[in-house]
C-alpha cells in the first residue's frame, strides 16, 4: 500500500497501528502494510468498526454467586409456578409489584476488552492477512469477515464484485504470487509485463 494511504490508516486508529514506529526485529508492522492499495477502504471498515467495538464494550452478566441462584429462582420457581399464578389471580398493579419484588434482576458490569494492536497486515495468496493481539470473539469473526470479503475485491483498484456484477476478479500469478485482480488491472499488468 502506497505512504499516504498508509499513514492516513495510522494517523486514524494510533491505537490498533501503534507498532509502526517500532524497529523491524521487534514488530512486523515496521514495514507497513503490504498489500495492495484496493484494500485500503476495506481495511479502514475493519479498523474503525473494532476501534468501534473496543471503545464502547457493552455489558455481560456479573459472575457472582447472587447471580447464579437469582437465574435458578427465575427458571424453577418464578416463571413456571408463581408467574402464571399471579398473573391470573391479582389485578395489574399487585402483579407488577409482585413482578419487581419477587423475580430476580440480573447484575451486568461492563466488559474489557483488550486493546488490539496489529502485529501484521499483508497480503498473502490473494487474500488479507491481519495478524494481531488482544480482542475478544467479535473483532476475531470481524477479522475473519475481512480476510474472506478481500477475495471478492481487486486488490489495486478496489472494485468489489458484489458492487458490480459484471466484474470477476481472478486468482492470477505474476512471478509465483497469487493476486486478486479484476480484468482491467489484469490488463494494465500484462502490458506493463510485455514492456
Amino acid at each position: 500500500m502506497n505512504k499516504p494511504l498508509q499513514c492516513k490508516l495510522f494517523v486514524k486508529y494510533p491505537k490498533i497501528f501503534s507498532e509502526v514506529h517500532l524497529d523491524i526485529t521487534k514488530s512486523c508492522m515496521a514495514q507497513g502494510i503490504t498489500c495492495g492499495d484496493g484494500w485500503y477502504k476495506l481495511l479502514d471498515s475493519l479498523c474503525m468498526r473494532i476501534q468501534t467495538h473496543i471503545n464502547n464494550p457493552g455489558t455481560e452478566p456479573k459472575k457472582c454467586i447472587s447471580n447464579i441462584l437469582g437465574e435458578r429462582w427465575n427458571k424453577f420457581v418464578w416463571n413456571p409456578v408463581l408467574y402464571p399464578i399471579f398473573n391470573k389471580i391479582f389485578p395489574y398493579n399487585v402483579y407488577q409489584w409482585c413482578f419487581n419484588h419477587l423475580s430476580y434482576k440480573t447484575k451486568f458490569v461492563y466488559k474489557k476488552i483488550p486493546q488490539l494492536v496489529a502485529k501484521q497486515v499483508k497480503e498473502k495468496f490473494g487474500t488479507l492477512r491481519f495478524y494481531y493481539a488482544g480482542g475478544d470473539e467479535y473483532i476475531r469473526c470481524l477479522v475473519d469477515c475481512a480476510e474472506e470479503l478481500s477475495m471478492d475485491v481487486c486488490e489495486t483498484c478496489g472494485v468489489n464484485v458484489c458492487q458490480d456484477s459484471t466484474v470477476k476478479i481472478k486468482k492470477g500469478t505474476r512471478h509465483f504470487w497469487l493476486r486478486n485482480l479484476c480484468d482491467k488491472c489484469r490488463r494494465k499488468q500484462r502490458i506493463k509485463k510485455n514492456d
